[in-house]
Protein backbone atom coordinates (compact mmCIF):
# COMPACT_ATOMS: atom_id res chain seq x y z
CA UNK A 1 0.00 0.00 0.00
CA UNK A 2 1.42 3.13 -1.16
CA UNK A 3 0.65 5.65 2.21
CA UNK A 4 1.78 8.68 -0.06
CA UNK A 5 -1.66 8.29 -1.56
CA UNK A 6 -3.20 7.92 1.54
CA UNK A 7 -5.80 11.01 2.31
CA UNK A 8 -3.73 12.26 5.70
CA UNK A 9 -0.77 11.97 4.33
CA UNK A 10 -1.94 14.24 1.95
CA UNK A 11 -0.88 17.60 2.94
CA UNK A 12 -2.27 20.87 1.43
CA UNK A 13 -4.84 23.41 2.09
CA UNK A 14 -7.92 21.12 2.30
CA UNK A 15 -5.75 18.74 4.65
CA UNK A 16 -7.63 18.23 8.41
CA UNK A 17 -10.96 19.75 7.80
CA UNK A 18 -8.98 22.94 6.19
CA UNK A 19 -6.66 23.43 8.97
CA UNK A 20 -3.91 23.26 6.58
CA UNK A 21 -4.97 26.63 5.30
CA UNK A 22 -4.62 28.26 8.30
CA UNK A 23 -1.26 26.53 8.81
CA UNK A 24 0.19 27.13 5.90
CA UNK A 25 -0.83 30.41 5.84
CA UNK A 26 0.16 31.06 9.76
CA UNK A 27 3.35 30.22 8.68
CA UNK A 28 3.89 31.92 6.04
CA UNK A 29 3.22 34.78 7.94
CA UNK A 30 5.07 34.01 10.59
CA UNK A 31 8.51 33.17 8.95
CA UNK A 32 8.38 35.73 6.41
CA UNK A 33 6.04 38.76 7.28
CA UNK A 34 7.20 39.25 10.80
CA UNK A 35 10.10 41.37 11.98
CA UNK A 36 12.65 39.09 13.89
CA UNK A 37 11.09 41.17 17.21
CA UNK A 38 7.73 40.08 16.32
CA UNK A 39 9.17 36.57 15.85
CA UNK A 40 10.62 36.88 19.94
CA UNK A 41 7.31 38.14 21.19
CA UNK A 42 4.55 37.59 18.97
CA UNK A 43 2.21 39.56 17.35
CA UNK A 44 0.02 39.50 20.43
CA UNK A 45 -3.20 38.34 21.88
CA UNK A 46 -5.85 36.67 19.41
CA UNK A 47 -3.81 38.26 16.15
CA UNK A 48 -4.04 34.60 14.92
CA UNK A 49 -7.75 36.28 13.62
CA UNK A 50 -6.10 38.93 12.46
CA UNK A 51 -3.99 37.26 10.60
CA UNK A 52 -5.95 34.39 8.86
CA UNK A 53 -8.56 37.31 8.23
CA UNK A 54 -7.01 40.66 7.23
CA UNK A 55 -9.64 40.94 4.49
CA UNK A 56 -12.71 40.79 2.80
CA UNK A 57 -11.40 38.33 0.06
CA UNK A 58 -9.49 35.80 2.18
CA UNK A 59 -12.51 35.56 4.75
CA UNK A 60 -14.60 34.98 1.80
CA UNK A 61 -12.30 31.68 0.60
CA UNK A 62 -12.28 30.44 4.17
CA UNK A 63 -16.15 30.60 3.85
CA UNK A 64 -15.89 28.93 1.01
CA UNK A 65 -13.35 26.62 2.07
CA UNK A 66 -14.71 25.43 5.14
CA UNK A 67 -17.88 26.73 5.97
CA UNK A 68 -16.97 29.44 8.65
CA UNK A 69 -13.89 31.45 9.18
CA UNK A 70 -11.06 30.86 11.03
CA UNK A 71 -10.47 32.39 14.18
CA UNK A 72 -7.62 30.23 15.89
CA UNK A 73 -4.42 28.60 14.50
CA UNK A 74 -6.47 24.58 15.20
CA UNK A 75 -2.80 23.78 16.73
CA UNK A 76 -1.84 25.18 20.44
CA UNK A 77 1.68 25.30 19.66
CA UNK A 78 1.52 27.21 16.23
CA UNK A 79 -0.80 29.42 18.07
CA UNK A 80 1.64 30.02 20.93
CA UNK A 81 4.20 30.69 18.22
CA UNK A 82 2.05 33.38 16.37
CA UNK A 83 0.29 35.16 19.35
CA UNK A 84 3.90 34.38 22.15
CA UNK A 85 6.11 33.98 19.18
CA UNK A 86 9.28 31.80 20.06
CA UNK A 87 9.98 33.11 24.14
CA UNK A 88 6.19 32.53 24.41
CA UNK A 89 5.98 29.03 22.38
CA UNK A 90 9.46 28.10 24.49
CA UNK A 91 7.87 28.81 28.09
CA UNK A 92 4.53 26.89 27.05
CA UNK A 93 6.46 23.97 25.99
CA UNK A 94 9.03 23.95 29.03
CA UNK A 95 5.68 24.00 31.24
CA UNK A 96 4.22 20.97 29.69
CA UNK A 97 8.12 19.07 29.73
CA UNK A 98 8.40 20.22 33.19
CA UNK A 99 5.26 18.79 34.15
CA UNK A 100 5.41 15.52 31.68
CA UNK A 101 8.72 14.83 33.37
CA UNK A 102 7.30 15.01 37.01
CA UNK A 103 4.09 13.04 36.33
CA UNK A 104 6.53 10.31 34.90
CA UNK A 105 8.12 9.77 37.97
CA UNK A 106 5.16 10.64 40.61
CA UNK A 107 2.15 9.69 38.68
CA UNK A 108 2.03 7.73 35.78
CA UNK A 109 -1.59 7.81 35.01
CA UNK A 110 -1.43 11.76 35.06
CA UNK A 111 1.77 11.84 32.47
CA UNK A 112 -0.92 9.51 30.26
CA UNK A 113 -3.36 12.56 30.69
CA UNK A 114 -0.92 15.45 29.82
CA UNK A 115 0.55 13.57 26.69
CA UNK A 116 -2.87 13.20 25.12
CA UNK A 117 -3.45 16.88 26.23
CA UNK A 118 -0.12 17.63 23.52
CA UNK A 119 -1.49 15.36 21.24
CA UNK A 120 -4.59 16.56 21.50
CA UNK A 121 -3.79 20.34 21.06
CA UNK A 122 -1.52 19.91 17.74
CA UNK A 123 -4.70 19.22 16.10
CA UNK A 124 -6.93 21.69 17.59
CA UNK A 125 -7.46 24.74 20.32
CA UNK A 126 -8.64 23.60 23.12
CA UNK A 127 -6.90 26.69 25.42
CA UNK A 128 -9.86 28.12 27.09
CA UNK A 129 -11.51 25.08 27.98
CA UNK A 130 -8.78 22.88 29.08
CA UNK A 131 -6.26 25.22 30.26
CA UNK A 132 -7.36 25.38 33.78
CA UNK A 133 -7.55 21.52 34.16
CA UNK A 134 -3.94 21.60 32.58
CA UNK A 135 -3.00 23.54 35.61
CA UNK A 136 -5.01 20.98 38.14
CA UNK A 137 -2.84 18.00 36.50
CA UNK A 138 0.58 20.37 37.21
CA UNK A 139 -0.83 21.19 41.07
CA UNK A 140 -1.31 17.01 40.91
CA UNK A 141 1.77 16.22 39.80
CA UNK A 142 3.95 18.58 42.01
CA UNK A 143 2.24 17.19 45.23
CA UNK A 144 3.53 13.76 44.81
CA UNK A 145 7.21 14.81 43.79
CA UNK A 146 9.69 16.16 46.74
CA UNK A 147 12.76 17.51 44.40
CA UNK A 148 16.21 16.73 45.99
CA UNK A 149 17.92 19.67 47.63
CA UNK A 150 20.85 20.24 45.24
CA UNK A 151 18.22 20.83 42.27
CA UNK A 152 17.28 24.06 43.82
CA UNK A 153 19.74 26.22 41.61
CA UNK A 154 18.54 24.54 38.43
CA UNK A 155 15.17 25.72 39.41
CA UNK A 156 15.97 29.00 40.50
CA UNK A 157 18.27 29.80 37.27
CA UNK A 158 14.70 28.59 35.54
CA UNK A 159 12.36 30.21 37.23
CA UNK A 160 14.79 33.53 36.95
CA UNK A 161 14.87 33.16 33.06
CA UNK A 162 11.16 32.57 32.58
CA UNK A 163 10.80 35.72 34.58
CA UNK A 164 13.19 37.72 32.62
CA UNK A 165 11.15 36.73 29.13
CA UNK A 166 8.28 37.54 30.67
CA UNK A 167 9.10 41.17 31.65
CA UNK A 168 10.93 41.65 28.03
CA UNK A 169 6.96 40.63 26.83
CA UNK A 170 4.94 42.88 29.25
CA UNK A 171 5.39 46.39 27.59
CA UNK A 172 4.66 44.89 24.22
CA UNK A 173 1.52 43.61 24.79
CA UNK A 174 -1.56 44.93 22.96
Amino acid sequence: MDLACWPPLQFNERWAQNRGYAWQKLWIIYTQDTTWWQKLIGLGADSVRQCLNPDVESTRYMILLNGEAFDSAHNEFLQHLVCGGLLGLLCWCGFLATVLWRSCQSRPILAAAILGYMVQSFFSISMPGVFPLIFVLAALTATAYAPRAEQNGRRLTGAAFLLFAAALMVPYLP
